[in-house]
């Protein structure tokens, strides 16, 4: 029982680093899938595989806003949908990211940030910053202290994100319940989401823009 223990724990750690030596994907639909894969063992996988997956999914994820939109998103343009634009797969997906556990925080974080710079609100898996509100309600410590590492612009990219949409206007109520909790954390993040969150509604024309 002992060395089972050890193992776990050796495990727990392991995938806490997420040493990202992931597949190289020929094209994003072979990411999709197996991105896909991992999120659908998990829920019947063994407690040291959980870890693994946790690992390899946080590795294969998306690192930056372009690549979400790639992964995620529709492109107007040309009237593509992403391999994980439809639902209930993308918003699954990106629900699956938003409660990994047992990445390090500061890579995780880091990866979470990342993803929401120069992030804008469209009309599919693309909004509400990739649910990253509900990480400060998961773990609002460690989301401070990986925030307040960032600069100015950066912040004010990603809190504009988090309201971005066809009427953030209707979003007062969770901004200021939002703005109260993370002030109390940190004043100048919350100095920053006020400064974003007016501009964008400064700045809204009514179409999400």
């Amino acid at each position: 029982m002992a060395i089972k223990h050890l193992l776990l724990l050796f495990l727990w750690a392991f995938g806490r680093t997420a040493f990202c030596q992931c597949p190289e994907f020929e094209n994003i639909e072979d990411q999709a899938a197996y991105l896909t894969k991992l999120r659908e063992e998990y829920p019947t996988a063994s407690e040291t595989r959980k870890l693994s997956i946790e690992s390899e999914f946080f590795c294969a994820f998306p690192a930056s806003f372009a690549d979400m939109e790639r992964l995620f998103g529709f492109d107007m343009k040309t009237g593509v949908a992403a391999p994980l634009y439809e639902f209930p797969a993308g918003m699954e997906t990106i629900l699956f990211f938003s409660n990994l556990k047992s990445i390090e925080p500061s890579q995780y974080y880091n990866r979470y940030i990342d993803i929401n710079i120069d992030g804008y609100w469209q009309a599919d898996n693309i909004g509400g910053a990739f649910v990253l509100g509900k990480r400060f309600r998961d773990d609002p410590d460690q989301f401070c202290k990986q925030l307040a590492k960032r600069t100015d612009d950066e912040l004010l990219s990603v809190f504009r994100f988090m309201y971005d949409g066809p009427h953030p206007d209707q979003m007062k109520e969770g901004f200021v319940e939002f703005h109260s909790d993370l002030s109390s954390k940190n004043k100048r993040l919350g100095q920053l989401l006020q400064i974003a969150y007016a501009k964008l509604l400064a700045d809204h024309d009514g179409h999400g823009k």
